[in-house]
């Protein structure tokens, strides 16, 4: 029987020898002469997306793919190992379960997406854990809460392995670049790299340039430039990105302020009021609260036609004459005394 071996050395990334592509293409190869194909993973895991790609490619192989985990299986790599035909753990090596993390910025809108995204991912990672153990949904889901670390004992009890290997069983070389992308610090580092919706590449790792000029549009560098001016150019990049949206954000909460004061939603002294909103909460928001105010009228007196001098007075008793106008009322007498009777009759007079 020939048997093949690969290796899953080092965190999961979009680039570099661990990025989807560069294991799927190694699976390929080891598939086209095996029986059988050793993996071999001392990994803390990394970004989901490009874990899941592994993770299928495992699952088709039509070459059976046994893990070995000479290390760790950490993160999103104890979610791939569960795509394998048998897995097996070196007796001081370690399995570490937990949820789904990320990184994430923006509105309300894009903070409930990206916790919409954790969940669906956590979801995956249960049901693929109980297809494996066989355990209830609830009992998984403990694992996912916090770092569950598991040691070559503990994995077989819960069942997340099919067998204990000795260290000395272990036949695979490292290489002095593989140590490197393991070190105390790095791994640290990418304990929780899992799921970089906002994934910016680490520093530690051989840089793929072209593919990261391309994909950012950078004109600032080439090829020829270090790993530290190729970031700057990235951050750089990534801050001018951010200083258009937030230019972008300011015109339409500004474009929809005036429409609301010019429809007479609300007043032009109400704007520092609704450009908090706008800013807190996103434009979306914004519009939304905008499209629920009701075009403010003019009090119902306001839109009466004023009664202005002997019109207004028409209107008047002998208390408001007295009040307003004594001397107009004495005039009354002489250049209207029916009026004047009136007033007086009904100020006075006894029924």
């Amino acid at each position: 029987m020939k048997i093949a071996q690969i290796k899953l050395y080092g965190a999961i990334e979009a680039y570099g020898d661990n990025c989807a592509a560069s294991f799927t293409r190694q699976l390929t190869e080891a598939q086209k002469d095996a029986d059988v194909i050793e993996l071999h993973v001392h990994c803390p895991g990394g970004d989901v997306f490009e874990g899941s790609v592994i993770y299928n490619a495992i699952k088709e192989s039509p070459t059976p793919v046994d893990v070995y985990i000479d290390g760790m299986a950490a993160s999103m790599a104890s979610v791939i190992m569960l795509a394998a035909r048998k897995i097996y753990m070196a007796e001081n090596a370690f399995i570490m379960i937990h949820a789904p993390h990320t990184f994430s910025c923006g509105n309300a809108e894009d903070l409930e997406k990206a916790a919409h995204l954790l969940r669906s991912i956590e979801t995956n990672f249960i049901e693929a854990f109980c297809a494996r153990t066989g355990k209830e949904k609830d009992a998984v889901a403990e694992w996912l809460k916090g770092d569950n670390w598991f040691s070559a004992q503990e994995a077989a009890d819960e069942k997340l392995i099919d067998g204990i290997v000795g260290a000395s069983d272990i036949q695979i070389e490292s290489t002095e670049d593989d140590l490197k992308k393991t070190n105390a610090t790095a791994l640290l580092q990418r304990f929780e790299a899992i799921a970089k919706i906002n994934y910016q590449p680490q520093k530690h790792q051989e840089m793929d340039k072209k593919a990261l000029i391309a994909r950012y549009g950078l004109t600032t560098v080439t090829e020829a430039s270090s790993d530290e001016e190729i970031m700057a150019a990235i951050d750089a990049k990534i801050n001018e990105g951010k200083a258009e949206a937030q230019a972008m954000r300011e015109s339409q909460i500004k474009a929809a302020i005036d429409r609301a004061v010019a429809e007479k939603k609300i007043s032009e002294q109400q704007r520092k009021t609704y450009e908090a909103i706008g800013n807190a909460n996103g434009i979306e928001t914004l519009n939304q609260v905008l499209a629920d105010i009701r075009v403010q009228q003019a009090p119902i007196t306001s839109q009466l036609t004023p009664k202005t001098g002997a019109e207004a007075r028409a209107y008047w008793d002998w208390d408001k004459w007295q009040k307003e106008d004594p001397e107009g009322i004495e005039a009354l007498a002489k250049n209207d005394p029916e009026k004047f009777q009136a007033l007086y009759d009904a100020k006075y007079k006894k029924a």
